[in-house]
């Protein structure tokens, strides 16, 4: 350590403002906050070192064969300064590096010697980000290593180490000589009372197109590359056979490493703390005798205590046990044991299940509502997961489930296709938004518990994200219209927050490869469905790989069984059996069922895919489409990245604008799914005389979910 130059640096988050020195970060546009760790490479000094002595040896044996004994003591005054080199190298500690991400850029913040400082602030900001406008907080990091760049570093220079600090607040530069540069500048950032009056003064920024966007939600948590971003597995374990009326245990740990169990994904742990993550249970048809969710606390650099359930079976038959972990509201990953149970059967212990956990990273203002069915009582549990965690609300639809709600708005969006078909006036549309209002709000009413609604609007203010884990097909949730009095009328939850759909067995994915794009445009399809694939090649861009236009089923099951890299886009029309949605293809129809033994071998998983199935409808017909979202759980099952698809069939112009924003917002600017699917959304909402395409689709996944160009190799670890 010695020869490095250490600085103070103060930093302030007050405002919905970062501030490091004098440089300013707001925090809704910080996406992604992070760490990284530089290290020495010390095989590549040694082996400078070692060539660099054969030189110095060869040069002082010729010089002394030359110049007399005089001149024999240079080589071992020239070895003795490269061995003083090399052991100041070698001495030399890590370097750890705060890392901000804003608006697709990069940015590294500040260096410290201090591991520690660095978890701290990760930490802190993290909390910061899902609060902006209330919290306040000032830190200190007291051994900063500042400097132009990092160099030695990796490949590493034997004659000196570098540091980068991309901020305002002051520069020292080391070199080769080790002379410090200049101290860091006296601190001019204005005082918190200052900056609050320049932001009322400030005036508004120019309404342009890209002001007008929703700004970047927090992503997530990260640090996945941080030294103590360590890689976590679920495992549940369950006897696997069992007699009536006994009593087993179900224990739950969370391990280190991603070998022996179901992985997370990794998260920051609080370097004193550790971190806190909830367990539910999902056990129907059994008897629980403990709390149906317990809190586990993950140490740093250790495995977690065990968690113990313990489970009865009153009748004989084939049970399943889910175990989902969760850290806020944000789902983290499940994991499936089965237990039979028979009469007279001897209790035997089953295998342990692992269910990979590749992050452990919390999306703050993520919420999730899952919703979970008895089949034996027939009720359905309603559980609202923010950063409270509210306890399970059992709820007896009447008459069975919600479907009177549904099949009222089905009706109200046949009507509007007639009219849409038949060019209404704006009156028509104004009274459709009406009337659908309505009926969202009588969904909102009868669909889910009163108090679930009162726990959302307790957590309205901190809610950036919106998902839904579990029943799907029981109610459409983009068109759900939250309104109680007291609170504020915001519309559509859809039109407000970003509403994704998770279903059982989705594995969190939350980076999206999109190297390539293929195209399937069966014969018969919407007139313009050629004139979407032209528009879409040109919005994903020349670095987008074009993989071509598909018409054959046995073409495009071979390309799913094979695993593709990148998007999968259909543009077509959809029939409806007693079986559910077929798109009929040049050879044959093509169902969900074709994708049986993709789901079985999970052939997506490798490069995570995005499959957007955009079924357009011909003018003045309309069906009701929520059965082809079969196509959801069978492509995600088999491991796609993403699945974006229509409730029912919808206009075909506005289902290419809505595809163009959505991958212009995801690819070309670099938004995380939820926000993408917000915006386009909103971009066609007010056009074509009330056309209702902007409900109609649903988006699975995680909202922050970013794509990005190259493939996403997936060796059997969720990204």
């Amino acid at each position: 350590m010695e020869g490095r130059a250490r600085y103070v640096v103060h930093i302030q988050v007050d405002g919905g403002v970062l501030w490091v020195g004098n440089d300013a970060y707001p925090l809704r546009n910080i996406s992604h906050v992070g760490a990284r760790i530089l290290k020495i490479d010390k095989g590549f000094a040694w082996r400078t070192f070692a060539w660099r002595t054969l030189i110095n040896l060869g040069f002082g044996g010729a010089l002394a064969a030359l110049a007399g004994a005089v001149w024999a003591a240079v080589p071992g005054i020239l070895e003795a300064l490269l061995l003083g080199q090399l052991i100041g190298l070698l001495r030399r500690g890590d370097v750890y590096g705060l890392v901000l991400k804003t608006s697709g850029m990069q940015h590294d913040v500040v260096w410290s010697t201090d591991g520690h400082e660095i978890h701290e602030l990760v930490f802190q900001i993290a909390k910061a980000i899902g609060r902006p406008d209330v919290t306040q907080v000032s830190l200190v990091v007291r051994n900063a290593v500042v400097g132009d760049r990092v160099r030695s570093y990796g490949s590493a220079n034997i004659g000196g180490a570098e540091h980068a600090w991309a901020s305002g607040a002051g520069r020292a530069e080391h070199g080769r000589s080790g002379r410090a540069g200049r101290r860091p500048a006296p601190s001019t950032r204005p005082s918190a009372e200052r900056r609050r009056a320049d932001a009322r003064t400030r005036p508004p920024a120019p309404e342009d197109e890209e002001a007008r966007l929703p700004p970047d939600p927090p992503e997530s948590v990260p640090g996945v590359d941080a030294g103590w971003a360590e890689r976590r597995s679920l495992v549940a374990e369950l006897v696997e056979q069992t007699s009536p009326g006994r009593e087993v245990p179900l224990h739950v740990q969370i391990v280190r490493g991603g070998g022996r169990g179901s992985q997370l994904r990794p998260f920051p742990l609080h370097p004193r703390d550790g971190a806190r993550v909830t367990v539910t249970l999902h056990a129907p048809g059994l008897v629980v005798r403990d709390e149906l969710q317990q809190e586990l606390h993950v140490p740093p650099g250790r495995e977690s205590d065990v968690l113990r359930f313990r489970l009865k079976a009153p009748t004989p038959g084939l049970h399943h046990v889910t175990v989902r972990a969760f850290r806020g509201g944000t789902f983290l990953g499940e994991v499936t044991c089965q237990m039979s149970v028979e009469f007279d059967s001897v209790t035997r212990d089953g295998p342990r299940r692992h269910a990979p956990l590749p992050s452990m990273a919390f999306d703050p203002g993520e919420v999730t509502l899952q919703v979970l069915k008895d089949e034996v009582a027939g009720t359905f549990s309603f559980q609202l997961i923010g950063e409270t965690f509210h306890a399970p609300e059992i709820f007896h639809f009447r008459a069975g489930d919600p479907r009177r709600a549904t099949d009222q708005i089905y009706a109200e969006l046949r009507r509007a296709a007639k009219d849409a078909a038949t060019g209404g006036a704006d009156e028509d549309a104004r009274r459709l938004r009406g009337r659908l209002r309505n009926h969202g709000v009588q969904l909102w009413t009868s669909a889910v518990p009163q108090a679930v609604q009162r726990q959302f609007w307790d957590e309205a203010g901190r809610v950036t994200a919106f998902t839904v884990l579990g029943e799907h097909d029981i109610v459409p949730w983009e068109l759900l219209y939250p309104l109680n009095e007291g609170h504020e009328d915001r519309g559509f939850l859809a039109e407000w927050l970003p509403v994704v759909r998770r279903v059982f067995g989705q594995d969190r994915v939350r980076s999206i490869g999109v190297p390539g794009a293929a195209f399937v445009v069966p014969p018969g399809s919407p007139a313009d469905a050629s004139e979407e694939v032209a528009s879409l090649r040109a919005t994903l861009g020349k670095n987008v790989v074009d993989a071509g236009v598909l018409t054959e089923r046995a073409a495009v099951t071979a390309l799913i069984e094979a695993g593709p890299a990148g998007l999968l886009h259909f543009a077509c029309h959809n029939a409806f059996t007693g079986s559910g949605s077929v798109v009929t293809m040049a050879d044959g129809p093509f169902d969900p069922i074709d994708l049986a033994s993709a789901t079985q071998l999970r052939t997506l998983r490798p490069h995570r895919p995005l499959v957007f199935f955009n079924a357009c409808r011909s003018a003045g017909e309309i069906d009701w489409f929520g059965e082809s979202l079969g196509w959801a759980p069978q492509f995600l099952n088999a491991g796609a990245g993403a699945f974006v698809g229509t409730l029912w069939p919808v206009r075909s112009r506005s289902a290419l604008q809505f595809a163009e924003t959505f991958y212009d917002q995801l690819i070309a600017h670099g938004q995380p799914l939820g926000q993408a699917s917000l915006a386009a959304r909103k971009t066609i909402r007010d056009l074509y005389g009330g056309d209702p395409t902007w409900l109609a689709y649903a988006v699975y996944g995680s909202p922050a979910a970013t794509a990005h160009i190259t493939a996403s190799r997936d060796t059997g670890s969720v990204t």
